[in-house]
């Protein structure tokens, strides 16, 4: 923003911005800095003509998966044409052969029917690690969110003494201090490390051809960030914890924290 260029206040006034949202745009735009400022100018009047009450009834809403976000479309996108869609051949499903599994000494929960975006899974399973101790209040717990790609390890432990993916995080006197807090850190829903996922067996499939190691592939149903925190709360309900101390990640895991 301190690159930004200033709006003139008759810009202002025509948008029809209230003077305090007007004040601050002022406080947070600098003054013009040349051709370059010019095109910024426009974008960000371009953009600001959407608050107003004559631009939002030319806007539609479009809604997204993501929790509290909401895109708009201008309404002339509606008389655009687009090609037919053409489903191409479709090939082979992948390999699941390399799919990592559970880390040594990982626990393990499972729970039955467990409803998500696209579907049921008949029998999830989550697995997660924990370090520290729960209290018997039960109330000193920190969730961890991992990322997309990352594993429940994110420390090593007495089963697993490989260094995790936070392991100058986790410990006594670390940031998430295992003298006060009991740390769990649950693989994704989705996920190639023992969590339930698309390399994970299918029962349906198995039954139905007689074969036990038939995953689920592509065939595995939709889920959103929801239901992965859904399936956190559920662990959570299982060991009895019903109020967090914190609740922390990164990257996905951040945007589980906010869903959590």
């Amino acid at each position: 923003l301190s690159r930004l260029p200033s709006l003139p206040l008759a810009d202002q006034e025509k948008l029809g911005m209230r003077s305090s949202f007007s004040s601050l745009l002022q406080r947070k735009l600098s003054s013009s800095v040349g051709s370059e400022g010019s095109m910024i100018r426009r974008n960000i009047t371009r953009s600001l003509a959407l608050t107003t009450p004559r631009a939002r009834k030319n806007i539609i809403p479009s809604s997204s998966r993501m929790a509290g976000t909401a895109f708009y479309l201008p309404r002339r996108s509606m008389h655009c044409t687009r090609p037919p869609s053409v489903e191409g051949p479709k090939g082979p499903e992948v390999s699941y052969s390399n799919a990592m599994g559970a880390p040594p000494g990982a626990s393990v929960f499972v729970k039955e029917n467990f409803q998500v975006e696209g579907g049921t899974l008949s029998k999830m399973q989550i697995v997660y690690e924990t370090w520290g101790r729960l209290s018997r209040k039960k109330d000193n717990a920190v969730l961890l969110h991992c990322g997309m790609s990352a594993s429940s390890h994110a420390c090593s432990t007495e089963q697993h003494p490989k260094k995790g993916w936070w392991e100058d995080f986790i410990g006594p006197g670390l940031a998430l201090d295992t003298d006060l807090f009991f740390v769990i850190c649950v693989n994704n829903l989705g996920s190639c490390y023992g969590s339930t996922g698309p390399s994970s067996i299918d029962p349906n499939k198995s039954s139905s051809n007689n074969n036990n190691n038939i995953p689920y592939g592509s065939s595995f149903p939709t889920f959103s960030v929801q239901d992965q925190v859904r399936s956190q709360f559920a662990l959570l309900d299982h060991l009895g914890i019903q109020r967090l101390h914190a609740s922390v990640g990164s990257s996905l895991g951040g945007m589980q924290s906010l869903c959590a």
